[in-house]
């Protein structure tokens, strides 16, 4: 993540440790995730269950960075208020 917002300024790092409370956030992203494609590949698509969870394992690799990305956003913006008067600080 870049060390501050390009639109108002704010520093991302907050406090030593403040995004560790992202991996809560992601958590449930990730189970629904993984969930919906072991799902899909085991029952919908009659995969092995092997190969189901290879293909969720799979997807989990190449989207673990978005998805780190969005739970750090979401808990700032939990956290953290905007205000329009600060921009550009």
């Amino acid at each position: 993540m870049p060390e501050r917002c390009a639109v108002c300024g704010q520093v991302f790092e907050i406090e030593p440790g403040f995004f560790l409370a992202a991996l809560w956030i992601s958590y449930p992203l990730v189970l629904g995730f993984e969930m919906a494609v072991l799902i899909t590949c085991y029952l919908v698509l009659n995969y092995s269950l092997l190969l189901s969870f290879l293909i969720a394992a799979t997807f989990l690799l190449v989207l673990t960075p978005p998805v780190m990305r969005y739970s750090r956003s979401v808990l700032i913006h939990l956290f953290v208020s905007f205000d329009e008067n600060r921009s550009g600080e």
